[in-house]
């Protein structure tokens, strides 16, 4: 029991290790009375099973687990890789690698004489789902991904056609099955927190916000880091200030729609409109002038056109002071 057996049976031995012949031009190795690897005579290994169609299949019962241990001279540092080799149809070798090294870096990636140009692909269900082409390009749902070299380019369809990018894109979301569809991205905050788009550059990361406060359903917009218009819950326009006034010398000034503001001492507050004309029709106020119309229509829509009254009022500019 404690000696290898050679055997020309062709079922396993009922106990000890043995090498036996389970058919013709077959190898197997087996222990306690079971075979555990088979070579066939095409040169295809089972490991656990008796039959196999391909170079190598292991096949257990319950969980199986393969190990590649790198540790053995782990003083001097080790890798663990495992290496897939093939030749492309010009003749050219090359290997993609799964690799656990020594400093903890997990790494997927390729190699050989052509590797230069190939791209690490994901897959689920036989689709492409997941590109990173060779220059650092990933794409989700294309092959040929648009974007600068590290960005992403996620498609969920682009059936309607894709546009010739600028080259300076870092990130693009593209949704085009047809002509009627839109394209979104979410930015999701707490119901009392902000959400926010930041535009920055070596010195200061979010100089200028976009910006979404929840808690009181505003829209602001931030430049050289201080907050300059807010759009707020009404759809009122604040410009320069972030609270709008709801009275004059006790008087309601109504559903006002912009509010410009300027603080500090000495700091006038100006709204400037310049036309820039040219020399033609130089005494007409139509062509030429930098206007401030006033108008009412007597419509409830917005861009009604309904006409007023004799004596209705259409306009007001009034005057005022805080007092």
């Amino acid at each position: 029991t404690g000696a290898l057996q050679i055997t020309s049976n062709t079922s396993a031995p009922s106990a000890g290790a043995f090498l036996f012949r389970p058919a013709s031009n077959t190898l197997a190795f087996g222990s306690n009375s079971a075979e555990r690897m088979r070579i066939d005579s095409s040169g295809n290994v089972g490991i656990g099973k008796a039959s196999s169609g391909n170079k190598l299949e292991i096949e257990g019962q319950g969980n199986t687990k393969v190990v590649i241990d790198g540790r053995t001279d782990a003083s001097n540092g080790s890798d663990a890789v495992l290496e897939l080799w093939s030749k492309n149809s010009s003749g050219t070798n090359n290997f993609g690698f799964i690799d656990y090294d020594g400093d903890g870096n997990f790494e997927i990636g390729s190699g050989g004489s052509g590797a230069g140009s190939v791209p690490l692909v994901f897959k689920t269900n036989a689709s492409e789902r997941i590109r990173i082409d060779s220059s650092g390009r990933v794409g989700f749902g294309t092959t040929s991904p648009g974007c600068q070299t590290g960005g992403i380019h996620a498609v969920h369809a682009n059936n309607e056609g894709t546009p010739s990018f600028t080259g300076g894109e870092v990130a693009i979301f593209q949704r085009n099955f047809n002509n009627a569809q839109g394209c979104h991205v979410g930015i999701i905050g707490g119901t009392t927190g902000t959400s926010s788009i930041n535009f920055g550059d070596k010195d200061d990361a979010d100089v200028g916000i976009i910006q979404y406060g929840h808690s009181d359903n505003s829209m602001r917009f931030f430049a050289n880091t201080s907050e300059r218009m807010r759009i707020d819950s009404t759809g009122k326009v604040l410009v320069g200030a972030s609270s709008s006034r709801t009275s004059w010398n006790n008087q309601t000034i109504g559903a006002g729609i912009l509010q410009v503001e300027r603080s500090g001492n000495a700091f006038a507050t100006a709204i400037t409109v310049t036309a820039n004309s040219g020399t033609t029709n130089r005494t007409s106020a139509v062509s030429a002038a930098a206007r401030l119309l006033l108008g009412r229509s007597t419509g409830t829509s917005v861009g009604s056109n309904t006409v007023v009254a004799s004596g209705d009022i259409l306009g007001d500019v009034s005057f005022q002071g805080n007092d």
